[in-house]
């Protein structure tokens, strides 16, 4: 995830997507539906408006919504009741049920801009170079928002909710650091323990603030970085989330039964839906799960383009320079500065050098 997109769309877009040679062959299917999706956006919105060239900013907006939402929520949150606050949240649908909603519909959001945000830089070849910092600090923030979502949703404690904490006791059960079954905690016990509901919340309260430092980490190589869209387009984000939130009232699984060892339950497909992994084997969702995160920590290495299809190193004759600065504004790396020239007579100023340019 990353909100490094540059407000202004590059030059082109409303007639013509790009098209981007440096992007390994076998990653180009990847970019078929972006290309498209451009065109039928830029049509109908503009390049300025057009939510793809800014999923990155559109995760942060749906991120502070759910922060926002969720701070208030606290307010109703019982620790020692979970499944009966929110019930008690449900039944006023006017105000908490619907604050309730959208906290739940940003959180799922922010998911979707994530997804969209990583394959659109994996389909450019955003992810080496200069940008591998921003790569492998958004792979830290995908697994703190995953994290975020699974204690949030541990904390209602309804049937999906005691769903995902056997999944994970089964899953974590594999590595041999704990001396008894994980998944015994919540044998008939209704509700859990208070302990197991607190270590929750506040990994749910704590967590949000590392993303914020890990998001300030991942623009930091970016120049011009932005964090949140136009105000327009936040107005209509947040405006569409609440009509959303009004009319469709988020679900609420049935409470849970401690002597069900596999209950059902609707999953939320976003945060849960790796519980259908269940019916495999853990020794192979382990091996699974960690050979994706090796592949794509190893992105910027691994699908690095050969030094021929890299872009050329940027060169400068001073003869040519006219001074307008318009290179500064352009770089999407803040890698270029202006200095006084030191040939012959001409503008005043001249480009320094390109500290940076990959």
């Amino acid at each position: 995830m990353t909100s490094s997109e540059s407000s202004v769309a590059p030059a082109g877009h409303d007639a013509e997507p790009p098209s981007y040679d440096r992007v390994p062959a076998y990653l180009k299917w990847l970019l078929v539906p972006f290309v498209w999706l451009d065109r039928q956006f830029n049509r109908l919105y503009g390049s300025a408006y057009n939510p793809l060239y800014r999923s990155g900013t559109w995760a942060t907006t749906f991120l502070l919504i759910a922060l926002a939402s969720g701070i208030y929520l606290l307010i109703f949150y019982r620790v020692s009741a979970p499944y009966e606050s929110v019930k008690d949240m449900v039944a006023q649908p006017w105000l908490v049920g619907w604050v309730r909603s959208l906290h739940r519909y940003a959180s799922d959001a922010a998911v979707v801009a994530v997804v969209v945000h990583i394959l659109r830089m994996l389909a450019e070849g955003k992810t080496w170079g200069s940008r591998a910092l921003a790569w492998l600090s958004g792979i830290v923030l995908v697994g703190i928002v995953l994290v975020v979502g699974f204690t949030g949703y541990v904390m209602v404690w309804d049937t999906q909710a005691q769903a995902l904490a056997l999944a994970g006791a089964k899953f974590m059960n594999q590595i041999p650091i704990f001396d008894r079954e994980m998944g015994a905690t919540f044998d008939n016990v209704t509700p859990p323990p208070t302990s197991f509901i607190f270590m929750n919340l506040i990994v749910h309260l704590l967590l949000p603030l590392f993303l914020f430092g890990v998001l300030w980490l991942h623009t930091m190589r970016v120049a011009r970085a932005k964090w949140l869209p136009s105000r327009r387009v936040a107005i209509v984000i947040g405006g569409g989330l609440s009509l959303l939130a009004l009319l469709v009232v988020a679900p609420l699984s049935a409470r849970p039964d401690a002597l069900v060892t596999q209950p059902t339950a609707k999953l939320d497909l976003f945060y849960s839906g790796w519980l259908l992994l269940q019916a495999w084997s853990s020794w192979v969702v382990w091996p699974l799960l960690l050979g994706l995160s090796g592949f794509m920590i190893s992105v910027p290495w691994v699908l690095r383009p050969r030094a021929a299809r890299r872009p050329a190193p940027s060169q400068h004759d001073e003869r040519h320079c006219e001074g307008c600065s318009q290179c500064v504004s352009d770089c999407p790396f803040d890698a270029i500065e202006m200095a006084p020239r030191t040939l012959g007579t001409g503008p005043r100023w001249s480009r320094a050098s390109i500290r940076a340019c990959a």
